[in-house]
Order: structure tokens, then sequence, then C-alpha cells
């Protein structure tokens, strides 16, 4: 999951991390679905996000005051994917 999140948004020097949802968080899963979000990889916009990781992934992650920036990801037959729109 984090290998694909580095590769597809490679901000230079930024710390990453990502969160796999549980099966019990994910309706209505049909695998190539779009609209199906199974995980978020998110950057750190600030010096550090020690402490400050989101810990479950919610609607509004992106808001101003979150010192991270999260990505929709999607587990696909071949590995994981980014999904084109930010959470």
């Amino acid at each position: 999951m984090l290998k694909e999140f580095e590769a597809v948004v490679w901000i230079p020097n930024f710390r990453i991390f990502a969160i796999q949802l549980d099966e019990i968080e994910i309706e209505n899963k049909h695998l190539g679905d779009p609209y199906v979000m199974e995980g978020v990889g998110c950057v750190c916009l600030d010096d550090s996000c020690d402490d400050k990781w989101p810990t479950q992934a919610l609607w509004g992650m992106n808001s101003a005051g979150n010192p991270y920036e999260c990505w929709f990801m999607q587990k696909q037959e071949t590995g994981w994917r980014v999904l084109p729109w930010q959470y």
C-alpha cells in the first residue's frame, strides 16, 4: 500500500502514512468500482505529524486544521491503487 502511494503521490522529503480500512467499514464492495474506498494514503505537510496522523478515515480529513493531506486508495486484483481524487 505504501509503495503504491509513494510511487503515485511522490512528494520529496515528505513523510507518508496509509490506513487500510477494516472489511466491516467497506460497504457495497465491488472490485474495480471507482467509488469504493478501502484505504487512504496521507502526506504530512508539517515538520512533524507525530501523534497527529489520522487513526481512521473520515470525510473532511483534508480540512485546513489537519497537518496532512489524504487520497483514496483501493485494493484491486493487481494490488493497491491511488484513486484520482482526494479524501
